[in-house]
């Protein structure tokens, strides 16, 4: 009896001390805890960072499950610990680790190799083991230095200039300012800060300043980034070359080849130049460029695009482009540039197109008048449109429509609605023309007895 008693108080006295261990284990679970900086970390595009995370009190994670993920994006992690098996995520091949020789001190920071301003954000740091489970956010920004200032002309007067200054490809975003030959800031700036482009994380900046042509020498750019750790600035050079383009817009039609002119001035040889052809706003991505004596033409711009290599020797940079489409009308930059000299103008070229010869249709038939309709598309510029009647004087009564472009289309619709007695159809004309009426197409409804048939007649003038 006193043996199966004690058996009894021992087993009572085991079970005591197995239940007191597990909920000491437990409540030492909950102690640990994960600890992460509460600031950003900052780095800067190209660098390598940590980002870092730790259990606190030090214990060992090496039989923990560890994710490292971007907010958001649970179940696509850059980097997975899972039973000792490393996985790392699209894209982040060969850039990611921890360091293993830490994981037994509970540190499961994240190494993060050349990374990228894209990469800018929220990151998790999560840990797990059996039922213990944490993850804490880790912020990182990246700063990303963008481009030297351009120092550009857009308006020559005889006793003032305006300038522009243009910095592309900045994170975060910079602060722009011109200073005198003194040091002085110029407070008459005005700057411009572009929309990022829908998915981008990186930030454009552009001022305008006028100033008396006796005010430029040692007038400087300067682009600035918010942390102040970076500055750059461009010092406006006065030299005697300088670059002439046309003041107007060099106009042509679509399919036709067209030269927008450049050249320096005095006559010097550009040889020895950059030359850079690009639309307005896309500088990463010229049309033309010529460095170091080597030809580069841009995307879709391939076989049409080139300068007069014999004339480079006159200073001559004029572009020749072929096949113009009407949706490569805009603004573009003729910049060209030699050891610390650059300059950069803008050529404005206008492409019309003729749209579609008018028709004639009927929207209501009235015993003693007809509504007609008349239409034409994909005119560039705006066209207008009038009716005739046979003697050839205009129907004022007609009511014109200009709908609303497409978004992205440059090109341009134009309908007319007019009400007229039956007696006095005979020899209407629908008449569509350019603003300029260099180009005019017409449509003239012709009466056969009973039926009514249409006749489409092109006349262009110049």
């Amino acid at each position: 009896n006193v043996d199966v008693y004690f058996f009894g108080i021992s087993g009572i006295y085991s079970s005591m001390m197995y239940t007191f261990v597990e909920t000491l284990c437990k409540c030492l679970d909950t102690y640990k805890q994960l600890v992460v900086p509460p600031d950003p970390v900052v780095t800067s595009a190209g660098h390598d960072v940590i980002l870092p995370c730790h259990l606190s009190p030090q214990t060992s994670a090496v039989n923990m499950d560890i994710r490292w993920f971007k907010e958001g994006e649970f179940a696509s992690p850059l980097y997975l610990y899972d039973g000792g098996k490393v996985t790392e995520g699209k894209g982040y091949e060969g850039r990611v680790s921890v360091f293993t020789q830490e994981l037994e001190k509970g540190n499961i920071s994240l190494l993060l190799n050349n990374v990228m301003a894209s990469e800018r954000g929220i990151y998790k740091c999560h840990a797990s083991y059996m039922d213990w489970i944490q993850e804490l956010p880790v912020v990182l920004q990246v700063k990303q230095q963008g481009s030297v200032p351009r120092i550009s002309m857009r308006k020559h007067h005889r006793v003032f200039i305006q300038l522009s200054c243009s910095s592309e490809n900045w994170y975060p975003e910079p602060d722009m300012l011109w200073t005198d030959s003194s040091g002085k800031e110029i407070t008459s700036a005005e700057t411009e800060r572009p929309k990022q482009k829908e998915g981008g994380v990186l930030y454009s900046i552009t001022s305008h300043m006028r100033i008396g042509m006796d005010q430029l020498e040692g007038v400087t750019c300067v682009v600035i980034s918010q942390y102040q750790g970076t500055k750059m600035e461009s010092k406006l050079q006065m030299t005697d070359k300088q670059l002439v383009v046309p003041p107007d817009p060099v106009v042509t039609s679509a399919g036709h080849d067209v030269i927008l002119p450049c050249h320096l001035s005095p006559q010097t040889s550009a040889v020895n130049m950059d030359i850079r052809w690009f639309k307005e706003g896309q500088f990463a991505s010229p049309l033309y460029l010529y460095l170091g004596g080597k030809v580069t033409e841009g995307k879709g711009y391939e076989g049409r695009v080139s300068v007069f290599t014999q004339e480079l020797e006159k200073g001559n940079m004029s572009l020749l482009l072929n096949n113009v489409m009407a949706s490569e009308r805009g603004s573009y930059k003729c910049q060209a540039s030699y050891m610390d000299w650059i300059q950069e103008l803008p050529v404005v070229l206008q492409v019309k197109q003729q749209g579609s010869v008018p028709r004639i249709s009927m929207r209501k038939h009235h015993r003693v008048f007809i509504q007609l309709s008349c239409s034409s598309e994909n005119w560039f510029p705006e066209p207008d449109m009038l009716w005739t009647d046979s003697s050839g004087k205009e129907i004022t009564s007609a009511e014109t429509e200009r709908p609303k472009q497409k978004e992205g289309s440059i090109l341009y619709s134009i309908t007319s609605h007019m009400r007229i007695g039956m007696d006095k159809l005979d020899g209407i004309t629908c008449v569509v023309m350019s603003q300029n009426q260099e180009t005019k197409m017409e449509s003239a409804l012709q009466m056969t007895g009973e039926f009514r048939n249409f006749r489409s007649q092109l006349t262009v003038e110049s």
